[in-house]
C-alpha cells in the first residue's frame, strides 16, 4: 500500500511492480496550493537581497514554480540566488526547471541540512528564502538566525488527509495489503484519520509496516504502532530495498 499522494506514486509503483508486486495506490495525505500573499509580497520586493532559497519536498519546488509563473517572476531572476535541496526527488524536481542545487546535505533529512550546511557556506548576513508546507517543521527558521542568517519562510501549499469514501474503505477491508509504505509522518496521521482502532489493528495484524526514514519513525512511536523497519537511504530506493530485503529474508 503506497500512502503518498497519486501524483506522487509513480516511481515507487514501478519498484514494486518491478518486484513482484502490486501497488495499491491509497493516498493518507493530498495537497493543494496555498497563497502566501504577505510572503510572496516581500519575496518580490527583496528578491534581490536573497542569497538562498531552500527547498526541502517536491511539491515545495512544484508549487513555487507553479506560483512564481502566475506572478510573472521570470525564472531567471533567480539565477543569482544560490539554492539548497533535500533529497533526490526534490533535485530532480528542480532539474525539470534547469535549475541545480549548489547544496545538498549527506542526508536527506533537515536535520543534517541545518548541521552541514553553515559548516559549508558562511551564511552571516545572508537573507534565506525557506519554501514550506504547512506542516513543515521550523527547525531552519530557529536555527539558522544563530548562524547569522535571516530565513523568510513562504508556505507555498497545504497538505491535509483526505476522507476515504465508503466504498474505497469497504474495499480496502476486505483486502487488506501486505506491507505498508510510509513515506511522512502526515501519511500515517492521515492513515490513522481513515481507521478506527479496530480496523488498524485488523490492518497490523495482517501488514508489515515501514518506514522511509528517523521522522516516520517517531511518528510511528509516538502512535504505539509496531513497524518492520527503517529504511538506511532516506528516499524510495532505501524503502523499497527495505521492502525486498524484509520479504526474501521471511
Amino acid at each position: 500500500m503506497i500512502t503518498r499522494p497519486t501524483g506522487q506514486a509513480g516511481p515507487l509503483s514501478d519498484m514494486i511492480i518491478a518486484l513482484g508486486g502490486e501497488p495499491i495506490l491509497l493516498p493518507t495525505i493530498a495537497t493543494e496550493p496555498f497563497d502566501d500573499l504577505s510572503g510572496w509580497t516581500s519575496f518580490a520586493e527583496n528578491l534581490a537581497k536573497f542569497s538562498w532559497i531552500i527547498f526541502t519536498s517536491e511539491n515545495g519546488v512544484t508549487y513555487f514554480m507553479e506560483q512564481l509563473s502566475s506572478r510573472n517572476i521570470e525564472i531567471e531572476k533567480l539565477e543569482n540566488i544560490k539554492i539548497a535541496a533535500i533529497g533526490r526527488g526534490t533535485t530532480a524536481s528542480l532539474a525539470s526547471y534547469k535549475l541545480k542545487p549548489n547544496f545538498v546535505p549527506s542526508r536527506a533529512v533537515v536535520d543534517n541540512l541545518v548541521a552541514e550546511m553553515p559548516e559549508q557556506f558562511d551564511l552571516s548576513g545572508n537573507h534565506i528564502l525557506r519554501v514550506r508546507g504547512n506542516l513543515a517543521d521550523s527547525i531552519i527558521e530557529d536555527r539558522f538566525p544563530s548562524h547569522g542568517a535571516e530565513v523568510m519562510p513562504l508556505t507555498v501549499y497545504r497538505t491535509f488527509h483526505p476522507i476515504w469514501s465508503k466504498i474505497e474503505k469497504d474495499k480496502f477491508l476486505e483486502n487488506l495489503p501486505d506491507a505498508v509504505l510510509f513515506t511522512s509522518g502526515s501519511t500515517v496521521l492521515g492513515l490513522l484519520k481513515n481507521l478506527d482502532a479496530n480496523q488498524f489493528d485488523k490492518l497490523q495484524a495482517t501488514a508489515r509496516i515501514f518506514s522511509i526514514g528517523p521522522k516516520v519513525s517517531a511518528v510511528l512511536k509516538g502512535k504505539n504502532i509496531l513497524f518492520a523497519g527503517e529504511a538506511t537511504e532516506q528516499n524510495i530506493d532505501g524503502l523499497i530495498a527495505l521492502l525486498r530485503d524484509h520479504f526474501i529474508s521471511n
